[in-house]
């Protein structure tokens, strides 16, 4: 059993990791990325991990891409009567409001998808198109939950 002592030094520990990766540019590559950054916010304040994004990621537009491709998440459903399940992309900028104003970088996600640069292939082009798909629903008053789920 961890005592409440144990806990926060665990997570100081947790958290020092967290900033030695963000300073050395490999928090990016985390396999859970959006969930470290949960984390991090929880275990020092709201201000660092916003301060991080805006400062290291925001700089390029590759770094924004690769913000959008650290929320991107694949679902799966199947309906009665189906031999296979269907995947679904998802990028509800709902889960980036804790880190960053969706609207603040919506513009530039349409201009990058637009332009296409050479690097914008796979996974990348999947999260910026599903990024404002999901923003324009969300702008229409629909739940992309629901219409994701249909």
């Amino acid at each position: 059993m961890v005592r409440a002592q144990h806990l926060e030094e665990l997570e100081q520990i947790g958290l020092k990791k967290i900033k030695d990766a963000a300073d050395s540019g490999n928090l990016i590559n985390s396999r859970n990325f959006a969930g470290i950054l949960y984390r991090w916010k929880d275990w020092e304040n709201d201000a660092a991990p916003r301060k991080w994004i805006e400062s290291d990621l925001l700089t390029t537009d590759e770094g924004l891409v690769d913000l959008l491709v650290g929320f991107l998440s694949k679902s799966y459903s199947q309906a009665l009567g189906d031999r296979v399940s269907r995947s679904n992309w998802r990028l509800d900028p709902k889960v980036l409001e804790p880190f960053i104003e969706p609207s603040a970088i919506i513009d530039r996600a349409r201009r990058i998808f637009q332009e296409s640069p050479e690097w914008l292939k796979d996974e990348k082009r999947i999260a910026v198109e599903t990024f404002f798909k999901e923003y324009d629903l969300r702008a229409r008053g629909e739940n992309p939950d629901r219409v994701m789920d249909e």
